[in-house]
């Protein structure tokens, strides 16, 4: 299904919340690595 507003397109298909949903949890799993990385390093500082 497309929702459109003027000048916005608002796509609700499966595949794009599934993408959505796949990316956050990327985004999110890369900055815990980060974060715990960093805190690695102040232990051994």
């Amino acid at each position: 299904m497309i929702k459109t507003k003027p000048d916005k397109t608002f796509d609700f298909s499966s595949k794009t919340i599934k993408l959505l949903l796949e990316r956050g949890y990327d985004d999110a799993r890369n900055e815990f690595n980060e974060y715990i990385r960093n805190q690695l390093m102040k232990t051994v500082e």
